[in-house]
């Protein structure tokens, strides 16, 4: 499979709103899974797309053991890179 086709099939998006939250987001908000976006985010950093730049300000939740662990990770690089 070509690298072109390879992204087409990595980095798509599911139209479908997880529907059990959809009741907990605010208007103007779509809940999604985590596994469908991070692939998109990852490429658009990688290939330094501007409009990302766009919401760097923007706040995003996320469960709080996801956060636990974001920080420990963040902590364990941070460690590994003294």
């Amino acid at each position: 499979m070509n690298q072109s086709n390879n992204h087409r099939n990595i980095l798509k998006i599911s139209s479908t709103v997880v529907h059990e939250a959809a009741s907990k987001v605010s208007p103007g908000t779509v809940a999604t899974r985590l596994a469908d976006i991070v692939p998109l985010l990852v490429h658009a950093s990688q290939t330094k797309r501007g409009w990302l730049n766009d919401f760097a300000d923007d706040v995003v939740h996320v469960p709080q053991d996801l956060y636990e662990v974001l920080l420990a990770y963040q902590e364990l690089v941070v460690r590994k890179a003294a």
